[in-house]
């Protein structure tokens, strides 16, 4: 079993390698249980980035290199593109893997998360789609936010997106179903993805959460909060959702850049007061 993990990235070099070592850091990582052998195919689509993140890949394939740790792979592209979804799409061209996710430079897996996900493919032969829950994590503060989306419900998941993208997986027999994302569409890509797979098989891989994504004012949400909304409401009106899905979708297309700021900054302050009463 073969995972193909894709990370787009753009100037995210402070980053990138937290994301780099919770992949490579997933060989050899279980929960004790005995676990269906995997291996990890990582691609890392760079879009020309201006900061120190070609240094990084760099330096990362040289180590790589040197140590030859089984069952891992890494290479690396560093081109222009015409945005993130053709970053994703073009490194899943270039995947072998048995199973597919895409996992971006600012997000990073929880410890032992694809061993999980390769004994719920082994022992569910009939899935297409593994996910899980997901942490967000605030900022410079380090705190973790746990998300748990529960089971799959096709009629939930038309009036809100509960899935984290880092913590879905799907087979390559989806790929072939389904293609590739939309590459009209910037934010909402994989919700439309999943919205497009609604009747495929689910399979909830329930607790501890499998990923972390990171919530900071240089990631694309929170520099574009507004256009996502707009385009979310026209991925929910696509697929026919119902009234409640599309109002909440315009409604923040409004009002979600000061609600995302209000929470960055109030989730800040009690980030760092926990930090420091931990210390």
């Amino acid at each position: 079993m073969k995972f193909s993990i894709i990370t787009p990235n753009l100037d995210q070099g402070a980053y990138l390698p937290e994301c780099l070592e919770s992949v490579k850091n997933q060989i050899g990582q279980s929960e004790g249980a005995k676990v269906e052998r995997f291996y990890v195919e990582h691609i890392v689509m760079d879009g020309g980035s201006s900061d120190a993140s070609r240094d990084i890949l760099n330096t990362w394939m040289e180590n790589i290199q040197r140590i030859s740790l089984p069952g891992y792979s890494f290479r690396f592209v560093s081109e222009k593109d015409s945005g993130q979804t053709d970053a994703i799409n073009k490194g899943f061209r270039q995947a072998s893997g048995d199973l597919l996710a895409y996992l971006c430079a600012d997000d990073f897996y929880e410890s032992g998360a694809l061993a999980r996900v390769a004994r719920f493919f082994s022992e569910r032969p009939e899935a297409e789609f593994v996910y899980g829950g997901y942490n967000f994590v605030e900022g410079s503060s380090g705190w973790k936010r746990a998300k748990r989306p529960g089971f799959f419900d096709g009629k939930r998941l038309l009036k809100n997106n509960f899935l984290g993208q880092p913590a879905v997986f799907w087979s390559q027999k989806v790929y072939r179903d389904w293609g590739e994302f939309d590459p009209d569409l910037r934010f909402s890509m994989d919700y439309d993805y999943w919205l497009r797979a609604l009747n495929a098989n689910w399979i909830y891989a329930g607790d501890p959460p499998l990923a972390s994504m990171r919530l900071h004012f240089d990631g694309k949400t929170g520099k574009y909060i507004s256009e996502m909304w707009h385009e979310t409401g026209q991925v929910l009106h696509r697929h026919g959702a119902g009234s409640f899905g599309i109002w909440h979708a315009k409604w923040m297309e409004l009002m979600g850049g000061r609600l995302y700021l209000l929470r960055r900054i109030l989730y800040a302050i009690v980030g760092n007061f926990l930090r420091r009463r931990n210390r």
